[in-house]
C-alpha cells in the first residue's frame, strides 16, 4: 500500500512495512529487525511499522551533502582541525565523541554505514520519528 500526498508543500510517500504479525515488505522489515536487535528492542512487541519518506527533505539532504563534500574538496585543511576539544567541558566532549563512535561502530558490522545506503537511513529515521509521536499516526 503506497500513496503520495501533499502536506504543507512537502511530498511524502508512506508505506506499511509490517502489520498484524505479517511482513508486508520483507526486505525493509529484515533491515528494521537488524536495527532493533542492535538497539536492544524486543521485536515481538512490534505491532505495526510504517515508513514515511519525505521526498523534499531527501532532496535537500542530497544537496547539502553535495555542497559539504565540495567544500571539503576545495579546502580540506578546514575540516582536518582538531580544535573541537578546546573550550569548556573538554572531558564531556571527548566522552561524547567516544560514545557516538562506539554507537556508529555497531552499525558498521552490518555494512550500513555507507552513503549509498540512504534507504536504510530513511527507515531508521522514520522509525524513530514514529516512536516520538505514537499517537499522531
Amino acid at each position: 500500500m503506497r500513496f503520495t500526498y501533499q502536506n504543507q508543500n512537502q511530498t511524502n510517500e508512506k508505506k506499511t512495512i509490517f502489520e498484524n504479525s505479517e511482513a508486508i515488505d520483507e526486505e525493509l522489515f529484515e533491515g528494521l529487525k537488524k536495527i532493533l536487535e542492535i538497539l536492544g528492542f524486543d521485536i515481538s512487541k512490534v505491532e505495526k511499522v510504517i515508513g514515511n519518506e519525505n521526498i523534499d527533505l531527501k532532496e535537500k539532504f542530497k544537496l547539502q551533502s553535495k555542497q559539504t563534500f565540495q567544500r571539503v574538496k576545495d579546502d580540506p585543511n578546514r575540516y582536518k582541525k582538531e580544535n573541537w576539544s578546546e573550550g569548556n567541558d573538554i572531558e564531556l566532549r571527548k566522552s561524547m565523541i567516544q560514545y557516538l563512535g562506539d554507537y556508529i561502530s555497531k552499525f558498521r558490522t552490518l555494512g550500513w554505514n555507507h552513503g549509498n545506503n540512504v534507504d536504510l537511513f530513511k527507515l531508521f529515521f522514520s522509525f524513530f520519528f514514529f516512536l516520538s509521536f505514537p499517537n499522531k499516526f
